[in-house]
């Protein structure tokens, strides 16, 4: 008979109203409870079930998050270590829930049974006719913007950082060019409600600045457009500012877009 391995596991739960028993389980991490055995963690493919539930969630936080937990699990990190990074890496709206336990004979098909039964839930196909908000609706500004500037199409989009920074690092920028002296980046954050999109942005960007550098022989310049009427009072607001700040991030609002297309344009012609 096959030898049955004991698991850890627990879920992570996008849960962006604290008040309330409502969230959506997104993310799956299993750990065998013997030293150097299985180690994995499982995500939501493409969060289609949560962009239709919450269409403001940072996805790209998530997969900041993903990473990040996989860094931490293939160095071997330990259960108590995991748990104590992630209770200080993430935001208000990611929980955890209690820790369970399994036997399986298979760490990997263990998770993914579990994953199927919790996560990769099969939904019915919805249209979503609702205006952009949040990262999306500062996106498609950004891209107006500049399309009325008429250099929409000379501007790198979505651009991957891994190849300056770390392998598998799944930041990309929205928007960036070159310069004679500097490639400028210029990324959507917002921070109506949360800072979860900034907080890959503080990690990523002393690391870029470096093998842009490094590899370029250019400075780099990212600015992070946000929300006009931010409350700078709100205490999540001036922490992101304030580390954005400390990291050499310039921010911008949306109603700048068109005096930054323009400096864009004169500096894409010249």
């Amino acid at each position: 008979m096959p030898e049955l391995k004991k698991f850890e596991y627990f879920f992570l739960r996008y849960a962006p109203y604290p008040m309330m028993d409502d969230y959506v389980t997104f993310g799956l991490v299993i750990l065998d409870t013997a030293p150097n055995g299985f180690a994995g963690v499982h995500f939501m493919e493409n969060y289609e079930r949560l962009r239709i539930l919450h269409p403001d969630a940072d996805l790209d936080y998530l997969d900041f998050l993903k990473y990040d937990i996989n860094e931490h699990l293939q160095a071997g990190a330990k259960k108590e270590e995991l748990f104590a990074k992630m209770y200080d890496c993430f935001g208000n709206t990611v929980k955890l829930s209690p820790y369970c336990e399994c036997l399986a004979e298979d760490g990997a098909a263990a998770m993914k049974l579990l994953a199927r039964g919790a996560i990769d839930l099969a939904i019915a196909p919805q249209i979503d006719k609702s205006e952009p908000k949040g990262r999306s609706a500062i996106l498609n500004k950004i891209k107006n913007a500049f399309e009325d500037a008429g250099i929409w199409s000379m501007v790198f989009k979505q651009m991957p950082v891994a190849e300056y920074t770390y392998p598998g690092d799944p930041l990309k920028i929205d928007v960036a060019y070159r310069t004679s002296k500097a490639v400028k980046m210029f990324q959507a954050v917002s921070l109506k409600n949360r800072i979860d999109g900034a907080k890959g942005l503080f990690f990523s960007y002393p690391p870029l600045v470096a093998g842009i550098n490094t590899k370029e022989g250019l400075n780099a310049e990212l600015t992070a457009i946000v929300e006009d009427n931010l409350d700078r009072t709100a205490p999540h607001v001036e922490y992101a500012f304030d580390m954005m700040k400390r990291t050499g991030i310039a921010v911008a609002v949306t109603a700048e877009l068109p005096l930054i297309a323009e400096q864009a344009h004169t500096e894409l012609m010249t």
